[in-house]
């Protein structure tokens, strides 16, 4: 798959197909312990044909943190490099089995050769120190000869961990609708019946997890297949694993970075007409696009780079009227004269009242749009100084760029944030140095966070 992870070397682009990678870390309560293991590993590694020269072998093992941090990359980016790179439209299963250790080598070809046969990307991961491997397999569930190649997949794929090397059909993770029809295979009929009497005493009426870890179904993995139909090219990547989810501002608020691609999906999986769809869509301009911080933070955290914010900051373009650009074009042009205009209102706001200015700026909103004309609150500080503090750019330490929020805004006393940043710096012996001309510029998060191309343009460049 052709994926970049930062941190991983770009030499091991060209390494062959079939390689395998360990990646192996030493832990010692000492110097002299952690000493002990390296040695040890270098008389292992000597004695092994390597696809790839490790430098450790002659030289030292790495202690450097971003190299060591570089290597967990490239082992983490197994869902990445797989989950990344399926064919669009797709769903994505993972799963995950264990075997004994010392036949972790064998259990590795065996998968391999059997993705290969029944025509999936051949691809495995896990921890060799307990057997335990993790893969995934890409299908169309739409159609029927994928669902039919996915049963033959599953059903060869149980065979052979429980019979040819008396694995478990699960590891790390627990049992669900997929492996529910292949727990007599595993446990065999006296333990599989025990589990199903026990489910019956606690669960007479079957209203916990119903037909989940327990179904006599045959076909119960098959049943309910999710459909992933194409969305965002964004977004289309998106497997659906939540890691995304912690990151998120409005996670608690209204929904997750998750959630807006899935209710993405959601929508085009609907019929033409549907009233299901038409209320998503209602919905979704607050729920989903009004309400995301767009702050991107999502993509950090995302095994497939995928950025929602940009894709939501992409909806809010694509609403906005030529007149509602061009009207946010003008503003960033004459941001000067807006940011004056918006110190002499906060100040004049300080003298009229709040509950004045609310039904203002309500009536201002309806009238222009939410985006453009923000609602007045009534924990809003006084306005900030006319005039920033005096400041030399000789024997600067620093260029000190105060933000427009903070050159309209005050803060609470008596100085202002810009007049406390000179003074701490200037005590501190690292002066800073304010620019004369820093009135009328931004750094443009207004412009961009909405979706205002031509105003973030204008903004951006100047």
């Amino acid at each position: 798959a052709s994926v970049s992870v930062e941190g991983v070397p770009a030499d091991w682009a060209g390494l062959p197909k079939a390689t395998t990678a360990l990646l192996v870390e030493f832990r010692a309560p000492d110097e002299s312990g952690q000493e002990a293991y390296e040695e040890a590993a270098r008389g292992v590694l000597e004695g092994l044909e390597l696809v790839s020269p490790v430098a450790s072998v002659t030289n030292t093992f790495t202690r450097d943190a971003k190299t060591i941090t570089g290597y967990w990359k490239a082992r983490k980016a197994f869902v990445t490099a797989v989950g990344g790179a399926r064919p669009s439209g797709t769903t994505l299963i993972t799963e995950d089995f264990a075997v004994p250790p010392t036949r972790l080598a064998e259990a590795c070809e065996t998968l391999l050769e059997l993705q290969t046969r029944h025509r999936f990307d051949a691809a495995v991961a896990g921890h060799a120190a307990h057997g335990n491997l993790h893969f995934l397999l890409a299908f169309d569930a739409s159609l029927a000869a994928d669902v039919e190649r996915y049963a033959a997949f599953m059903a060869d794929f149980c065979r052979l961990t429980v019979e040819r090397f008396d694995g478990s059909l699960k590891a790390e993770h627990a049992t669900g609708r997929n492996i529910a029809p292949f727990l007599e295979l595993e446990w065999g009929p006296r333990a599989t019946e025990l589990m199903w009497r026990t489910k019956r005493l606690i669960d007479p009426d079957g209203v916990l997890a119903p037909r989940i870890v327990l179904d006599r179904d045959p076909r119960a993995h098959l049943r309910g297949l999710k459909t992933i139909p194409r969305v965002e090219a964004i977004a289309d990547p998106c497997i659906e694993c939540g890691f995304c989810e912690p990151t998120c501002p409005s996670q608690d608020l209204t929904t997750t970075p998750r959630q807006r691609i899935v209710l993405r999906r959601e929508m085009m999986r609907q019929p033409a007409g549907s009233r299901v769809e038409d209320g998503l869509l209602e919905a979704y301009g607050y729920d989903a696009v009004d309400s995301c911080a767009g702050d991107s933070t999502c993509k950090l955290a995302c095994p497939v780079g995928i950025d929602t914010g940009a894709l939501m900051k992409g909806f809010r373009h694509t609403r906005h009227s030529p007149r509602e650009e061009r009207a946010a074009a003008l503003a960033a042009r004459d941001f000067r004269a807006v940011e004056a205009a918006a110190r002499l209102a906060v100040a004049a706001a300080d003298r009229i009242g709040d509950r004045w200015m609310t039904a203002v700026t309500r009536a201002a909103r309806k009238g222009v749009r939410p985006d453009l004309v923000p609602e007045w609150l009534s924990g809003i500080p006084g306005a900030a100084p006319r005039k920033m503090p005096d400041t030399a750019r000789v024997g600067a330490t620093a260029v000190y760029y105060p933000a427009c929020v903070n050159r309209i805004f005050g803060s609470p006393g008596d100085v202002s944030l810009a007049q406390a940043v000179v003074a701490v710096s200037t005590r501190a012996g690292k002066p800073v140095w304010i620019p004369d001309d820093v009135a009328g510029t931004c750094c443009a998060t207004i412009w961009h966070s909405k979706g205002y191309d031509a105003g973030n343009a204008v903004m951006a460049n100047r």
